[in-house]
């Protein structure tokens, strides 16, 4: 896990924290969200590195891949790797084949309809750019700023930063799972302000006034139904 702590905030992940950052982590980007896409379009079908190359290139121009032979290379290299980390894809990388690592009917039970379809599609939501995805994934992908919009969720008003920083830190402290070690809420305050807040923000997840040190969340009836389906997800992962 990212340490964007200053002294002892943060504690040790657990597993599942680590694999749902590093799932959320390989999902901001457009070109590992298509490859996805494709591999579980056929989940029982093993296809190469070159074939999965090819229907990128051919498939939506808007991705911006390059040429083939570098697109292989990033593949084999980056994406294909990183996807198979995340546990998501199974990547041989002696015979440059994957192929599904998850059961794609387990995952649709466990996330919304709306993040189902999009999912299935590609996860190219037709109201947000290929960037703001990104963006909203990368904010996620972290254990710290996943509790910050926990914490946030069930407050219709704005709260101060300081609030935030000793609700975490009293979290750990009455034993909970959270990645937010025992500690003074003081040193949580400088690594949310000048970390996660910000992540959070360009994210469209929350709205943040550093002038008047207050956080509100943006979550509600004002957030498209994507938004609000993955950040389900990464709740209950």
């Amino acid at each position: 896990m990212t340490n964007y702590a200053y002294g002892q905030t943060s504690k040790r992940a657990t597993g599942e924290e680590k694999r749902l950052n590093a799932t959320l982590k390989a999902l901001a980007s457009p070109v590992r969200r298509r490859l996805v896409a494709i591999v579980f379009d056929a989940p029982q079908s093993t296809q190469t590195a070159s074939e999965l190359a090819e229907r990128l290139e051919t498939a939506d121009r808007t991705l911006q891949v390059g040429s083939l032979e570098s697109l292989l290379v990033d593949l084999h290299h980056r994406h294909l790797p990183m996807l198979s980390d995340a546990g998501l894809i199974a990547y041989d990388s002696e015979t440059k084949r994957a192929t599904a690592a998850i059961e794609t009917s387990t995952l649709e039970e466990g996330t919304l309809d709306a993040f189902e379809v999009e999912f299935t599609n590609g996860f190219e939501f037709p109201d947000r750019s290929a960037e703001e995805t990104d963006a909203l994934f990368k904010a996620l992908a972290d254990p710290r700023r996943r509790c910050i919009l926990e914490t946030l969720s069930d407050r219709s008003h704005a709260v101060t930063v300081e609030s935030i920083a000793i609700e975490l830190t009293s979290q750990s402290d009455a034993g909970t799972d959270r990645s937010i070690a025992p500690g003074d809420w003081r040193h949580v305050v400088g690594a949310i302000t000048h970390a996660d807040l910000p992540l959070l923000e360009d994210a469209g997840l929350i709205e943040y006034d550093p002038d008047a040190n207050r956080v509100r969340s943006r979550l509600g009836s004002d957030r498209d139904s994507e938004t609000a389906a993955i950040v389900e997800l990464s709740a209950s992962c």
